[in-house]
């Protein structure tokens, strides 16, 4: 009994660390390049994914801003080429506010 204890203790942590399978966005999309800029009158949100695989995609963008006027969406179907970018953007008259974006995609 003693050893079986010793061994689930042995095996649970790696168990528990085992890698978990990446979702088809995170193998075939990125959006490292999405930025937020501002000048003294207008916040730009820019929604940039890139498609890193060797076939097209689908994707559907959306972005929402939260700011103190309330919040702003936008919503934005696009098919990327392999090894390209897609992107929407979406300006705002306040600055200082939250961003949120997400993205669904699926090859065509």
């Amino acid at each position: 009994m003693k050893s079986a204890c010793i061994a689930l203790l042995v095996l649970l942590p790696s168990i528990a660390h085992a890698e978990q399978p990446q979702t088809f966005e995170e193998k075939c999309t990125s959006t490292e390049a999405s930025a937020n800029r501002g000048d003294a009158n207008y916040d730009v949100h820019v929604f940039d994914v890139e498609n890193k695989c060797d076939f097209s995609i689908r994707c559907d963008l959306n972005i929402a801003v939260y700011g103190a006027f309330g919040m702003k969406q936008g919503h934005k179907i696009v098919v990327i080429e392999p090894h390209a970018h897609g992107s929407m953007v979406l300006k705002t008259k306040s600055s200082g506010s939250l961003t949120e974006r997400d993205h669904r995609c699926k090859p065509i």
